[in-house]
């Protein structure tokens, strides 16, 4: 490797102890470096970092993969079937959600994006036998 034949010709400038300590640190370097990378094996453009040595395009895909699911977590606001409005854009909840009795179209007081609110009522019936009623 050309980083072997450059510390090399630095070596004959250099004392005998500093000569050995360099030459084990590029030994361990060497050894690491010739396993390639960890994803795909390739040899060159190496990267070592906390998760090992690995090339930079398996690098930046990793970054890249990392990013789209930051922002598919960061764009995922529950906006469905809450108990208060929650604006789909930004996720700020609207306290004074009781004062809205019609579905329609609002805009968010934080970041002013119109949506449309849809009232959910929920109806549910309750049942008695007419014999209890009068036990009751």
């Amino acid at each position: 490797m050309d980083l072997k034949i450059t510390w090399i010709e630095e070596a004959g400038q250099m004392g005998k102890k500093e000569f050995k300590h360099l030459s084990s640190i590029l030994k361990r370097r060497m050894t690491k470096m010739e396993k390639g990378c960890r994803i795909c094996g390739i040899l060159k453009n190496l990267w070592r970092g906390g998760e090992g040595t690995i090339c930079y395009n398996c690098l930046r895909k990793k970054i890249e993969d990392e990013m789209v699911e930051y922002a598919k977590k960061f764009n995922e606001i529950d906006h469905r079937f809450n108990p208060v409005v929650v604006c789909p854009y930004c996720g700020c909840k609207d306290d004074d959600s009781w004062e809205i009795t019609e579905s329609g179209e609002y805009t968010c007081g934080h970041c002013e994006s119109d949506y449309f609110v849809e009232r959910n009522v929920e109806v549910t019936y309750s049942t008695s036998k007419i014999s209890e009623i009068g036990n009751a």
